[in-house]
């Protein structure tokens, strides 16, 4: 099979056994068949734009690379081009320096351009690349994408925001920058800088820029979707390092030691098997009643929690582990001794003038809080080392990771580059929490509540989302956010349900209804973790009880389905398919599922359609062409590709076996 790519006036064609780089023109420039890169690159300020190549010859190995010719080589995987940009219009005769690298793999080219920073002009930089798109190519992934999950014809911005604003017209706390598009085409873009990619429309082509002057990035080509999403993963990585516990059901607990054990007894009298609990204000609150906020000194508050490790050990002598919460921050407290250690040896992000970058955003004007800067490596080292005693040394067996996402742009940080600083610390953020506990056993657990914009195998195998429960029809938003993030090399996700608000955007003050409660337990049931916090509030007045009676019955059911999610979490690491996909990934060549929007497969032998709207019974369900069962009354359906009407009250939402898939008996017989 032929690859093309062409680079400036080169095109680059790998055949079985040799490259072949002709000289062509702007307008005949083409990447595999029929999609153009055209390599630009130009200043931020003035918007010159700089795209005449001129490449000068350069000899590596037994390659020539000249403006033109034809030269062939056997056996050779790599190519260095380099050479200079002329500018045009106001920078006319400006000579920008570049250097383009080229690996090509068996389906795939990675692709590196660099661009000599010292050559351009006028404050920042960007290099911009532009793909041209088919006709009728859509594009999906890029993260935590809340608000479409058809992404063609948007224009979002890669780097992580603090506020999630239902006024955007795409929002995301977690973007990322891989995507696949339906014309069996994956891209993945590595840089710590922020991109802004618009997508296009229908017939248009898809642009990205970067916010910098090197980027590599990823090509990848297949028959299928589905073959272009497995060599994503391939080359992304996935850690097998998650234990059984971690797909079971997690609680959600808080205030103090007394509270949290009434709570772990009210869950054992309802028979809901806890496989974790997590602890949010393990650390200790400020203030009173609606006013409180955590602390965080990441040290365990004796008051709250006295004994501390003694009594994380009795609670693990019950089968049930125990997580914290920490984040990178370190509540203002003259009184304490780690906040005053940070302070002295300078381990904070600082203001312009150099004092500590204090801020009050995140709780409450009565929370001040400073941001350990992490790219100081004494800073980072000193961290990890106090994680190490404070928290593992204490029993945790896990935590979750936090406020990656916040970091101001107006604030100085150690290397002086706050701008990628902001965007390279969810990486940073993820690495550290890994190598905290490298020597720990197996049997620990770290989701990140909010992930990196970039991979790395150890760090990214899972992204947390507690999405902090919004009005009833954002359960929509919920399942549009875990497919995106399945798309996006997040190969498992999972929902966390929970009432409170989110950064001072409070979405929604009052409880569930029960109907409410039942929807999003049901969808929150078919996914790779049952978690849920603070069970006591979610219903009120006389319906209080109730959640406890509703959270059983599905815990119920998922404890039956651990298994089977095991077997799904190894089938994603060997195969590179996520847990929770879309239903065209698993039939690409069923044209209705790729407008499916409200529907997944869990696995290739689940398929689960939530019910996101108020006050119904029936549910309209799309069956792939093949042989179907009903999880509830066992109904069979033998489907060409057609819709069906299924009875879903609350408590029994439209789910299917795939009876054609390889584990449909061990599913009929937990249903």
């Amino acid at each position: 099979m032929e690859k093309r790519l062409a680079i400036g006036n080169y095109l680059i064609i790998q055949q079985e056994d040799s490259i072949k780089i002709n000289g062509v023109g702007m307008n005949e420039v083409l990447i595999f068949d029929k999609t153009t890169l055209e390599c630009e690159v130009f200043n931020w300020l003035s918007k010159t734009k700089c795209d005449n190549l001129l490449i000068k010859e350069k000899k590596i190995g037994s390659y020539i690379l000249k403006r033109a010719g034809e030269i062939q080589q056997t056996g050779v995987s790599t190519a260095i081009i380099y050479g200079m940009l002329f500018g045009i219009g106001s920078e006319k005769g400006t000579n920008v320096k570049y250097n383009i690298k080229l690996k090509f793999y068996e389906h795939a080219i990675k692709i590196k351009i660099g661009v000599d920073a010292h050559s351009l002009k006028n404050g920042q930089k960007r290099i911009k690349f532009v793909f041209q798109k088919e006709a009728g190519e859509r594009v999906f992934g890029l993260g935590d994408q809340y608000s479409a999950f058809d992404l063609t014809d948007q224009t979002i911005r890669i780097y992580t925001k603090n506020v999630f604003s239902t006024k955007e017209t795409i929002s995301t706390l977690s973007p990322m920058s891989v995507f696949s598009t339906s014309k069996n085409r994956g891209f993945i873009i590595d840089s710590n800088s922020i991109l802004d990619i618009a997508t296009g429309n229908k017939n248009k082509n898809v642009s990205i820029s970067v916010w910098d002057t090197t980027v590599s990035f990823h090509v990848c080509f297949a028959t299928s979707i589905t073959k272009v999403v497995q060599m994503q993963n391939k080359i992304l990585g996935c850690s097998s390092h998650l234990p059984r516990w971690s797909f079971g059901t997690v609680i959600g607990v808080e205030g103090g030691r007394k509270a949290v054990e009434k709570e772990i007894e009210k869950c054992i009298k309802e028979k809901i098997k806890i496989d974790a609990i997590w602890i949010k204000d393990w650390q200790g609150v400020r203030g009173r009643d609606s006013e409180k906020v955590a602390w965080w000194h990441c040290s365990p508050d004796e008051n709250l929690y006295p004994d501390f490790k003694n009594w994380v050990s009795k609670i693990n002598n019950k089968g049930i582990k125990v997580l914290g919460y920490i984040n990178p921050f370190l509540s203002v407290d003259p009184d304490c001794s780690m906040y005053k250690e940070a302070h002295e040896e300078g381990y904070f992000l600082k203001q312009s003038d150099g004092s500590d970058y204090v801020s009050r955003k995140l709780n409450s004007a009565n929370s001040p809080f400073c941001q350990i800067d992490l790219s100081n490596e004494s800073a980072y080292e000193w961290l990890k080392q106090i994680l190490r005693k404070n928290m593992v040394e204490n029993g945790f067996s896990g935590w979750f990771s936090d406020y990656t996402k916040y970091t101001p742009f107006d604030a100085v940080n150690y290397k002086g580059n706050i701008i990628q600083y902001h965007c390279e610390l969810p990486l940073l953020w993820a690495k550290l929490n890994t190598e905290v506990f490298e020597d720990v056993d197996s049997d620990f657990f770290m989701p990140q509540k909010k992930v990196n914009l970039n991979f790395d195998k150890d760090t990214a195998y899972l992204g947390a989302r507690n999405l902090f429960v919004t009005k009833y029809k954002k359960l929509s938003k919920a399942i549009t956010e875990i497919i995106n993030s399945g798309m996006s090399g997040l190969l498992v996700n999972y929902i966390s349900i929970d009432k409170t608000c989110q950064n001072n955007v409070v979405f929604n003050k009052k409880s569930f209804s029960v109907d409410e409660l039942y929807r999003w337990c049901e969808f929150v049931m078919f996914t790779p973790m049952y978690s849920i916090s603070n069970l006591s509030s979610l219903l009120t007045g006389k319906n209080k009880e109730l959640s406890y009676k509703i959270v059983a019955r599905f815990a119920q059911i998922h404890e039956k389905l651990v298994k089977y999610i095991e077997f799904t979490k190894q089938e994603a690491i060997n195969e590179g398919l996520p847990i929770i996909r879309p239903l065209f990934l698993q039939f690409p060549d069923d044209v209705q599922s790729w407008k499916i929007k409200y529907q997944y497969m869990l696995g290739d032998s689940l398929m689960v359609a939530p019910v996101i709207k108020k006050n119904v019974e029936k549910w309209k369900v799309w069956l792939p062409a093949g042989n179907w069962q009903h999880v509830w009354t066992k109904m069979r359906y033998s489907s060409t590709g057609e819709y069906v009407q299924i009875c879903a009250p609350v408590g029994y939402p439209p789910v299917f076996i795939n009876l054609n898939a390889g584990r449909a008996e061990e599913l009929k017989g937990i249903f």
